[in-house]
Parts: structure tokens; C-alpha cells; sequence
């Protein structure tokens, strides 16, 4: 076997040399297929992988204006980090064998590490060790990463090169933004950043379905797929914005946390946009309206746990399961025509229907989001609870877009619009 470049040089050392072309390793005999290994599998597992780093990254950025709380929370935020390229490494483990995910991991871990110095090192207003930390960022990680990929996925390193400059520099100048609170350009700069790792995730799945053909069959790219790909990053988007919203909140940041709604808003006309070509302007309006419910509620709640409400955040709780209901019967309409129930024994109750599995995925996803405002208010544990909510998230996206694309088709058929877009 063959070796990979060597491990990069730590941000405070000189600027990297262009890296030089290593030898092609020979990929590993795939592990055996499991049921429901698929190309969509893949597509949706890196692009998950990869929002989360994206999104993480992010929460570096938006604890700068933190004041005293800044360095911990940005600690915090570079942990979960962390955690989050051992996922990643993990995939491309389970890709390429375990020396290509330890690389890969590794790799990221310096770069998180490089940004998390980057962003103490403004709050410290410490110029020297900004400029280095920088560099690292947007030169020498995205050439030696780009190297690394290539190496396994054999994704031309001249694809991967320009997506990855393209992160770190957005990611970079988001920064630029959020500190002179220009939050219309701070996440102007996010959504590229985060549109460049989208198409590394998704060209790293179509290099693995190359790669693998009789483990992942089918194609990772047909619009059913899509449509599922693009809700759970909307829908995680979206859930990690509102949680931030959250912290700005305890944090005093007034002017950022309406901004941040404002990305909610944002995000919630992007889904619509997603669904419209699938269920048509009217089926997407309504879905739309409860979806708008349901973040009024959140908001509702947030406020409620601030002022310490046991009363109204209990009736919010019972806002949510009404609104979760209401979405379920949208998604699944009644028969046209109901059957005829067996005649009774004398004495025996009728059994109750067993309980929607949608709603509980519904359920499951907005109580997720009360965990995360929980703990946000409350301060116990950070990130845990929004980790956990993204699964939720995923498993309800998944159910959603299975429920659309059951009912209306795998093709997108409409053409129209949604109103309010």
C-alpha cells in the first residue's frame, strides 16, 4: 500500500508548499453491501457530513460578538467541531478503508483547529496570529485537502481545489460581516460557503457510486433524490439557525437574533421552492402556512422560557402537537371513502388507531427543537442537544419527502409557483 501526503503543518508555522502529486493508493475491497446501501444512501450521507461541518464552522463565526462569552462559546463551537470530522472520517472509513477516513479526519481537525485560534485571536484583537491562521485557512488547507480527497476518490484535485478555496474564503468573509453586524453579507457569504461544500459532497458521492457500482446501485442525482438532499439541508439549515437565534437572544444580540429569523424566512421560502415543482402552488402553500405555525410557536417558546412561563410554554407545547396533526393530515390526506367497520360484539369498545408513524416522526422533529431551546436557555450542554435534533430532523425529512413523493410522484410534474415567494 501506499502513503498519503504527510500530515500539515499547523497554522502558526511557515506557509505550506504547493503539495506535490502522492501515489494513487489501491482502494480497498468495499465492505460487504448492507440492506439499503444505495447512491441516494451515499449523496445523502456525505451531504449531512458536510452541512454539519459547514454549519459548526459557522457557529465560530457568530460566537465573535458574543463579548465575555465569546473564547468559551467559540471553544465550545471547535469541539463539536471536531466531532463532527470524526463523522466525516468515519464515512470515507467506511469508503475507502480506515487510513483514507484517518487522513481525511485529521485534516479537517487542523483546519478546525486553525479557524477556532483564527476567531480568538480577533476577539484578543492579536493581528499576527489572525493574518497566520488566515492564510492557513484559505491557501494551505484547501490545496492539501483537495489533494487528499483526490488521492482516494480520484475526483479530478482540479474540481476539488477551487470548492474548497471557495469555503474557506466565504467562511473567512463571513466574518468581515457578522463583526460590523452587516448580517445580510455575513450570510450572503455562509450560503456560498455552504453551496461549495454541498457540491463537494455531492461530487464525492458521485466519484464513491463510480467507485462501487454493484454497492451503491442507482443514481445518486434523479430529481426524487434530490428533493430529499435538498429538504434535510434546508431543514437542518433551518434548525440551526433558529438555535442560534436562540443564543443571540442569551446573549443580549437583539439586532442579531431578528436577523436570524429573517434567514428563517428566508430558508422557509427556499423549501417552498423545493416542493412546488412536486405538489403544485396550492399543496405547497398550505404545507408552507403550517410550517410558518410552527416557527411562530418556537419563537413563542423561546420567549416563554425567558421569562420563566411554565404556563404559557405548556400551552405552546400543545400549539406544536396541533400543528404537527395538522401537517400530517396535509401529507396524508383521508380516503375518498371510508370502509364499512365490522359490526361490534356486544359490550367491546372499537380499538383505537395505532398511531401515525408520520406523527411521531413530526412529534419527534418539533420536540427536538423544544430540546434545543431548553438547553440553550438552560445552558447544559452545548451542541448535544442540537446534534441530537439534526437525526431528528433527518428521520422527519425523510418521512416527508417519502410521504410527497408517494402521493404526487417522483418526477416533478408542476410548473407553478407558490404564493409569498
Amino acid at each position: 500500500t501506499s502513503t498519503m501526503p504527510s500530515a500539515v503543518a499547523t497554522p502558526s508555522s511557515a506557509p505550506a508548499a504547493k503539495p506535490t502529486p502522492s501515489p494513487t493508493p489501491e482502494r480497498p475491497a468495499p465492505p460487504a453491501p448492507k440492506k439499503g446501501d444505495t447512491a441516494a444512501t451515499v449523496r445523502l450521507q456525505l451531504m449531512q457530513c458536510y452541512d454539519e461541518m459547514g454549519l459548526l464552522g459557522w457557529s465560530v463565526i457568530l460566537d465573535l460578538n458574543a463579548g465575555k462569552k465569546s473564547e468559551g462559546l467559540i471553544r465550545d463551537a471547535g469541539g463539536a467541531l471536531d466531532d463532527a470530522a470524526g463523522r466525516l472520517g468515519h464515512l470515507y472509513s467506511q469508503l475507502y478503508g480506515d487510513h483514507a477516513g484517518s487522513e481525511i479526519s485529521a485534516l479537517w481537525r487542523k483546519a478546525n483547529a486553525a479557524l477556532v485560534e483564527w476567531a480568538r485571536a480577533i476577539v484578543r484583537k492579536d493581528k499576527a496570529t489572525v493574518e497566520t491562521s488566515r492564510k492557513f485557512l484559505v491557501e494551505a488547507f484547501p490545496a492539501q485537502m483537495s489533494t487528499c480527497l483526490s488521492t482516494w476518490s480520484r475526483q479530478p484535485r482540479e474540481t476539488l481545489a477551487p470548492l474548497l478555496t471557495n469555503y474557506a474564503k466565504n467562511l473567512v468573509d463571513s466574518a468581515e460581516g457578522q463583526l460590523n453586524h452587516d448580517f445580510n453579507n455575513a450570510y450572503h457569504a455562509l450560503d456560498q460557503a455552504c453551496d461549495a461544500l454541498d457540491k463537494i459532497a455531492n461530487g464525492q458521492a458521485q466519484a464513491a457510486v463510480r467507485a462501487f457500482p454493484t454497492r451503491f446501485p442507482g443514481a445518486p442525482d434523479t430529481p426524487a433524490v434530490t428533493l430529499r438532499v435538498r429538504l434535510c439541508d434546508l431543514v437542518g439549515q433551518q434548525m440551526f439557525t433558529l438555535a442560534m437565534a436562540n443564543r443571540a437572544i442569551v446573549v443580549s444580540n437583539i439586532d442579531e437574533y431578528y436577523a436570524l429569523f429573517a434567514r428563517s424566512d428566508l430558508i422557509t421560502t427556499r423549501i417552498s421552492h423545493e416542493l412546488a415543482p412536486f405538489g403544485g402552488a396550492d399543496f405547497t402553500n398550505q404545507f408552507i402556512a403550517l410550517w410558518k405555525k410552527y416557527i411562530a410557536s418556537l419563537q413563542d417558546y423561546e420567549k416563554a422560557r425567558e421569562a420563566k412561563d411554565g404556563s404559557l410554554s405548556k400551552r405552546i407545547k400543545g400549539d406544536l402537537l396541533n400543528h404537527a396533526t395538522e401537517l400530517v393530515t396535509l401529507l396524508v390526506p383521508p380516503p375518498t371513502s371510508r370502509a364499512v367497520p365490522p359490526p361490534r360484539k356486544g359490550g367491546q369498545k372499537p380499538k383505537a388507531p395505532p398511531p401515525s408513524p408520520l406523527l411521531k416522526d413530526v412529534q419527534a422533529f418539533f420536540n427536538a427543537n423544544l430540546a434545543i431551546i431548553d438547553d440553550e436557555t438552560g445552558n447544559r450542554e452545548p451542541f448535544g442537544a442540537l446534534r441530537r435534533g439534526w437525526s431528528d430532523a433527518r428521520v422527519f425529512t425523510e418521512a416527508v419527502s417519502t410521504q410527497i413523493i408517494t402521493r404526487f410522484g417522483d418526477n416533478p410534474q408542476s410548473i407553478d409557483k407558490p404564493s409569498g415567494g
